[in-house]
């Protein structure tokens, strides 16, 4: 997968469009659509870690070089989110099925995401 198919994949994953990345990160709309788009082959250093830290995963993730997020990756304490693995886990398929479906559809507005991640990040 791309740089910028991978960037398309988490941002739509955590429900944010173009604009909301621009503004999270200081690049223009243009710009990560361009990056997306593979349009952009060498995407520096800086703007890698603009995208990366707003979408609360490693550059190295966005490079492909590591296949999972890491725990440390994750804003909520580990602690509660394997504690909701564990439990979704203990579910029979239908009800998992549910369930996915059930926080799939849930979308944050951005301001909200934007003030859980800074009051997370102030307790650690």
């Amino acid at each position: 997968m791309t740089v910028g198919a991978t960037i398309k994949a988490l941002r739509t994953r955590t429900y944010l469009n173009q604009k909301d990345l621009a503004k999270a990160t200081g690049i223009t709309q243009a710009t990560i659509s361009r990056i997306e788009k593979d349009k952009i082959k060498a995407v520096s250093a800086d703007t890698l870690s603009r995208v990366a830290k707003a979408l609360n995963v490693s550059t190295d993730h966005l490079l492909g070089k590591s296949e999972k997020l890491k725990w440390d990756e994750i804003t909520l304490d580990s602690k509660e989110v394997r504690d909701l693995v564990t439990a979704y886990q203990k579910l029979p398929p239908f009800m998992r099925q549910w369930v996915f479906e059930l926080v799939r559809d849930i979308k944050i507005p951005p301001k909200a995401a934007e003030n859980l991640s800074l009051s997370k990040r102030g307790s650690k």
